[in-house]
C-alpha cells in the first residue's frame, strides 16, 4: 500500500503532537504578553528561510493571524495560522500551526520577550531553529 501525501501529513502531525508534552492552561494570575504585530525573522532548516509573521488578533490564551515564508522557488506566500500560550514544564511556551493546504507546519516559541521570538519550527520540508524580531 502506499501512502498520499495527506497520509503522510497526519502521520507527521501525529508524532510530533505525540513527542511534544501538551501545554498547560495559563493560571490566572499569569501576565500575558502582548504578541499582535509584525515579527520578522528567520526559520532554519536544511537552508535558512525568511518568515514573517503577522499577529492580527490575541484573546486571552489564544492568537491568530498570519504567516509569510518567502522562498527563491514560489517567492512570498501567506498562510493562516493559529496559535495557543501556555505552560510547559513551569514555562510559558507558544505553539503556532500554519495551514498550508495539504499539511501544516508546527512552531514553538519557548523564548518569549517583548521584542524576540525565538523555538523550534517543524514542518514538512524544513525543522530547524526560528528566531523572529517585532518590527
Amino acid at each position: 500500500m502506499k501512502l498520499t501525501g495527506g497520509i503522510w501529513t497526519l502521520v507527521f502531525l501525529a508524532i510530533v503532537a505525540g513527542c511534544a508534552p501538551s501545554l498547560q492552561p495559563l493560571p490566572p494570575n499569569v501576565q500575558m504578553p502582548q504578541l499582535t504585530g509584525r515579527w520578522e525573522g528567520t526559520w532554519a532548516g536544511t537552508m535558512t528561510h525568511p518568515m514573517n509573521m503577522e499577529v492580527t488578533e490575541q484573546k486571552e490564551g489564544r492568537v491568530s493571524g498570519a504567516v509569510i515564508f518567502i522562498t527563491q522557488q514560489y517567492g512570498e506566500r501567506t498562510f493562516p495560522m493559529a496559535g495557543t500560550l501556555g505552560l510547559r514544564d513551569g514555562k510559558l511556551v507558544l505553539v503556532i500551526d500554519v495551514g498550508m493546504g495539504g499539511h501544516s507546519d508546527r512552531f514553538e516559541f519557548t523564548t518569549i520577550e517583548p521584542t524576540k521570538l525565538e523555538g523550534q519550527g517543524y514542518g514538512r520540508h524544513h525543522t530547524g531553529p526560528v528566531s523572529l524580531t517585532r518590527r
